[in-house]
């Protein structure tokens, strides 16, 4: 949450859902609240990952969504960086690279130069990249997060709830819809 709200992009709404926690998520949403007006909680009893997320959508005043995972972290540049590159490409969604490891490399906060790309998210382009045949980031295809992503698509392809590794059934889709993708070659998500 704290990557979140110290991004360079500071105009955003951060919707915060306590999906039916046992522990003091609830209280530590609540607090953040208070603090940043920026900030909004949603108390639910447990409805599942998919379920969630779509709920979130559903509620959220923007035309733009991010989706970040509980134990992630973002650069602070990230939002800027995807919301410059789906206005410059005209696209519905703009993504960036990924980072997964079991510690934070020392490297992850440097400030990066804006650089992206388009690419057509056609089926030779879809296919090649479920392949890992190209240079594109491999968590591109199958996670939610580290994108940005106009609300109509995720109106139309909803994640299906109930399903496990419910974003890889549903990315493929939002990908197809998008026709085109904006990608910024930065590492800006943990």
């Amino acid at each position: 949450v704290n990557s979140i709200l110290k991004q360079t992009f500071s105009d955003f709404e951060l919707i915060l859902i306590d999906d039916g926690s046992r522990d003091k998520s609830s209280e530590i949403c609540d607090d953040y609240a208070e603090k940043d007006g920026r900030v909004r909680v949603i108390h639910q009893s447990n409805r599942g990952q998919a379920a969630t997320r779509n709920y979130g959508v559903s509620r959220a005043k923007g035309e733009w969504i991010v989706f970040v995972d509980s134990d992630d972290i973002i650069h602070p540049q990230m939002l800027e960086f995807l919301y410059c590159a789906v206005k410059e490409h005209k696209t519905k969604i703009s993504c960036c690279r990924a980072c997964e490891d079991k510690t934070l490399p020392l490297t992850f906060f440097r400030y990066y130069k804006y650089e992206s790309f388009l690419y057509k998210t056609d089926e030779k382009n879809l296919v090649k990249w479920y392949l890992g045949e190209d240079n594109v980031d491999r968590f591109l295809y199958w996670v939610v997060w580290g994108k940005l992503i106009h609300r109509s698509i995720l109106e139309s392809f909803p994640l299906e709830e109930g399903r496990i590794y419910e974003d890889n059934a549903a990315v493929f889709h939002w990908l197809y819809e998008a026709k085109r993708i904006a990608f910024c070659n930065s590492t800006m998500y943990f």
